[in-house]
């Protein structure tokens, strides 16, 4: 099923109901552990990777889709910064590091922007390395709310 924007009451573009579900379970949090085994997680991306994972969703999502999508994922990470920041435990597999959705240099920034926010004291990024094998939870990207 495709989530579509949606109007606002001004009649302005918003991002779908189902993102405004997920901020708000997020918001009311006491912690959040996410496993990814291709992106990095939503709440640690910068600007640039949220757009080219965004980008290359099918079907293929319109410009504006994406920019509200965007603007919407930079919202969600206040959690992360808030007076009383969102404990957050994120499961990364090696593969979601390497992965190149587009050019070096927004994946670089990427990466720079993902060790920089596992320097903060409530954020622990935990890599599951490929020579692991198989482990739970493999190909499944939960995210759970506690």
């Amino acid at each position: 099923m495709r989530c579509g924007c949606r109007r606002g009451g001004s009649g302005s573009a918003r991002a779908p109901a189902s993102c405004d579900d997920i901020a708000e379970l997020e918001w009311h949090a006491a912690q959040l552990r996410t496993a990814q085994t291709v992106h990095l997680p939503g709440l640690l991306h910068t600007d640039g990777y949220a757009r080219a994972a965004f980008g290359a969703l099918l079907p293929e999502l319109s410009r504006l889709e994406v920019e509200l999508r965007v603007a919407h994922r930079m919202e969600r990470q206040r959690v992360l910064d808030r007076e009383r920041p969102l404990p957050y435990v994120g499961y990364v597999h090696e593969a979601a590091l390497r992965m190149q959705f587009v050019g070096r240099q927004v994946t670089q920034g990427q990466l720079r922007h993902l060790c920089e926010q596992s320097e903060r004291e409530h954020i622990d990024i935990r890599v599951i390395p490929v020579s692991h094998g198989a482990f739970p939870g493999a190909g499944h990207g939960p995210e759970v709310l506690t």
